[in-house]
């Protein structure tokens, strides 16, 4: 059997690990390095080993505009979409402010399982759209103020 396709990492307490080592009143204990018990970057190693394949070969193209009056929400959903193997390639904030999010596939159907798992993601419907010169991306995230005050608390907790 070949190992060609096996994928390891190794939790560790390096400079650069995801772990550190730490003493309290149960002695030496290794704790996540965000020091919150969130295990954000634990989370995101364990979603890159576990990539859907299909969503991968389909590298589909992302672009997340940050419709909302939270500065940095584009950002913090951008990292948590790379976390789950999506290619965030542009995000950017705009003026006019929208109540709901959106999900607007410019793939033509070119990527079913991207735009499916996007759609479950944040719990929409995609609407397609022919692609026009100011969009470069196969799929554009609209953040509304609906992602803001329900989706994005429930993200960040997990």
């Amino acid at each position: 059997e070949s190992d060609a396709n096996v994928i390891s990492k190794v939790f560790d307490t390096a400079a650069d690990g995801p772990l550190m080592g730490a003493s309290d009143t149960r002695g030496y204990v290794i704790v996540p390095r965000d020091g919150d018990l969130s295990y954000l970057e634990v989370k995101r190693i364990a979603h890159e080993i576990f990539t859907d394949p299909f969503l991968a070969r389909e590298k589909s193209t992302i672009e997340i505009q940050n419709a909302t009056t939270k500065n940095g929400l584009g950002n913090t959903v951008s990292k948590l979409l790379k976390s789950y193997g999506y290619n965030v390639v542009k995000v950017s904030t705009v003026t006019t402010k929208e109540p709901f999010t959106q999900l607007i596939d410019y793939s033509k159907g070119k990527n079913p399982f991207t735009a499916s798992f996007l759609e479950k993601r944040f719990s929409l419907k995609s609407r397609y759209s022919e692609a026009s010169s100011n969009v470069a991306t196969d799929f554009v995230i609209i953040l509304g103020a609906d992602y803001e005050a329900t989706v994005a608390a429930k993200e960040l907790k997990k």
